[in-house]
């Protein structure tokens, strides 16, 4: 693994490695980050750290959970009627039967936004 690391390095002119920082809350990953993301703005780190990400930049946060996964829920019943119609008939016919077979909540939800 590091002979593919150092030749991937040598290929691209930049190191690939990366470094997994664990820290105990979302809080202190952000605040963490934000301290790394101004180190790399300064010269001497500049080519040596690209770029520092956490988990709440991909995945909301606990008590952002419920609002988010709402506007997936309307995001989606958007656009299946959109997407559905342009399905192979198989395709489409599977896709019924999944709709058939899912909560009844999202089924009305997604019947109701289709009707609209």
């Amino acid at each position: 693994m590091l002979r593919d690391q150092q030749r991937a390095g040598t290929s691209l002119g930049s190191s690939t490695a990366s470094v997994l920082a664990l820290l105990d809350s979302w809080p202190e990953a952000d605040e963490f980050c934000e301290v790394i993301r101004k180190r790399a703005q300064q010269p001497q780190y500049s080519k040596l750290i690209e770029s520092c990400n956490t988990l709440s930049m991909v995945v909301p946060r606990p008590e952002q959970q419920q609002e988010k996964l709402a506007a997936i829920r309307e995001i989606v019943a958007e656009l299946r009627g959109r997407v559905v119609s342009h399905l192979a008939p198989d395709l489409r016919r599977a896709w019924s039967r999944y709709a058939q077979s899912s909560p009844p909540r999202s089924r009305s939800r997604w019947r109701r936004r289709r009707a609209a």
